[in-house]
């Protein structure tokens, strides 16, 4: 039987066959709750209309300004795993655009993005949910952070980010794994590793 730091090691030497690729790390921090705008009744005029729309749909926050409806909806693990996926999408869409739907480029014009978890939205501990993660694979006229932090921007639940270049890999990695080296091997989640279908 595999110990804790083996199998931190294995994962290592694993996400270590993308390094030539890798350019950013990064560490989201998420929103305990997000106000959640109904967009689909974003242009309210009349007190008549709010006044329907209040008894329609009683889950619904209505505020004084009657162009702001929605619901309070709260960090849960399934959120969490969404909200990356959503965040990977946009950070796409910001960085490759259409080349990552053409047909003749979009096998190789995605980002990568790796993540492991801390924190658990679903389980009363201490530790706030976050994600610790690795970028690359973006495109050689992308040369700020920009697109990542407002492509983050783009979530509801998205809180704070840190980005900061990758200059010791090795060192790194072995953070975002240290979770597996305690023995919580779940951290990372294989999974959710975002690829170019180039990579293997």
């Amino acid at each position: 039987m595999n110990t804790p730091k083996q199998i931190q090691d294995s994962t290592i030497e694993l996400l270590n066959s993308y390094n030539s690729k890798f350019q950013y790390a990064v560490t989201f921090t998420f929103k305990s709750k997000a106000f959640i705008e109904n967009k689909d009744f974003k242009r309210i005029e009349t007190n008549d209309i709010t006044s329907r729309m209040r008894k329609k749909f009683p889950q619904y926050k209505w505020g004084d300004e009657p162009e702001k409806v929605g619901h309070t909806a709260y960090l849960s693990d399934d959120i969490a795993n969404a909200t990356m996926d959503y965040f990977y999408a946009r950070l796409t869409h910001r960085t490759w655009g259409k080349d990552a739907w053409r047909p003749s480029t979009r096998d190789y014009s995605k980002p990568l993005l790796i993540t492991t978890a801390e924190g658990s939205a679903n389980a009363n501990r201490l530790i706030r949910t976050h994600r610790h993660g690795i970028i690359g694979n973006l495109p050689d006229h992308i040369r700020c952070i920009d697109p990542i932090t407002l492509a983050w921007n783009d979530t509801d639940f998205g809180g704070r980010i840190v980005v900061k270049k990758i200059y010791d890999i090795n060192g790194w990695l072995e953070y975002i794994t240290k979770e597996i080296h305690t023995g919580n091997d779940a951290t990372l989640q294989v999974d959710r590793i975002r690829k170019p279908n180039t990579f293997r």
